[in-house]
């Protein structure tokens, strides 16, 4: 953008001139409307707060009341949303999507679909087509919601048996990804729950994704003579894997607990 101030060879011209333009409030204006208010398709550009989505049952889903940028305007939420759902695939990620309603968001303007969107940087916003996309669940083997909840830009299973992607006897002894099943949406920081069976000199490590370790020094996540239960923060790469070995065969559950919604689907 150009430089808005009043230059020194200009007039100092007001509002409403019926020739000129105006000068004297120019440089307000870039991001205020006429009555000083913000101009919420500048100033805020992305924004999201609020909508926060989570499982009323087998077949609906809520968004929290909030607000939402969606192609450079601003829409309200102003009570929560109950959005019924139909049709469903079994084990399928659905994205919640946003379009930009005539006046408040009601649930009519909330659809969902197994088509990932992709990051928009001129609307700094996730987005499929002109649908701003706002929240994610999955379904389970019987195409019911699975129950989750989020909070704080987190994704959260509702319990910790509906995100298991690992449950092994056998597991790998030397580095090894694996798919922790989250949704197709890049590069995502992940809670892994773990549990291995007790016994002294087990041990299982991890690392994020796009580790290249072999994961046998003390300095990545590594634990020894384990036994029981417990979570490790990671980063998965972009297909949403993160590395892990075991040691002596202990008998291995990995859980995905939860994750972090990316920037632009968090207020």
């Amino acid at each position: 953008m150009s430089d808005q101030r009043i230059q020194y060879d200009e007039g100092m011209v007001g509002a409403n001139h019926p020739t000129k333009s105006d000068t004297l409030n120019r440089l307000m204006l870039v991001e205020h409307n006429n009555d000083g208010t913000h101009d919420i398709s500048t100033a805020t550009l992305g924004h999201l707060c609020g909508l926060e989505a989570s499982r009323k049952d087998s077949d609906e889903f809520y968004l929290e009341p909030g607000e939402v940028d969606i192609g450079g305007a601003s829409y309200t939420a102003t009570a929560q949303l109950t959005k019924q759902v139909s049709g469903l695939s079994a084990d399928t990620w659905y994205y919640i999507y946003a379009t930009a309603p005539s006046g408040d968001l009601t649930a009519g303007d909330i659809s969902y679909s197994s088509t990932a969107p992709s990051f928009s940087g001129s609307k700094v916003g996730w987005y499929n087509g002109e649908d701003r996309c706002v929240g994610v669940f999955k379904s389970d083997g019987s195409s019911n919601i699975l129950p989750f909840y989020c909070t704080g830009g987190w994704f959260f299973y509702g319990t910790l048996e509906d995100g298991v992607f690992l449950d092994t006897s056998s597991p790998a002894s030397s580095k090894t990804a694996v798919a922790v099943g989250a949704p197709n949406l890049g590069r995502l920081a992940v809670l892994i729950h773990y549990y291995c069976s007790p016994a002294a000199s087990r041990e299982i490590a991890f690392d994020n994704g796009d580790s290249s370790a072999d994961l046998s020094s003390n300095k990545y996540y590594r634990f020894e003579d384990i036994g029981g239960a417990s979570e490790v923060a990671l980063l998965t790469d972009a297909s949403q894997q993160v590395n892990y070995r075991a040691q002596n065969n202990p008998s291995v559950t990995l859980c995905l607990r939860g994750f972090k919604l990316p920037a632009g689907m968090t207020a």
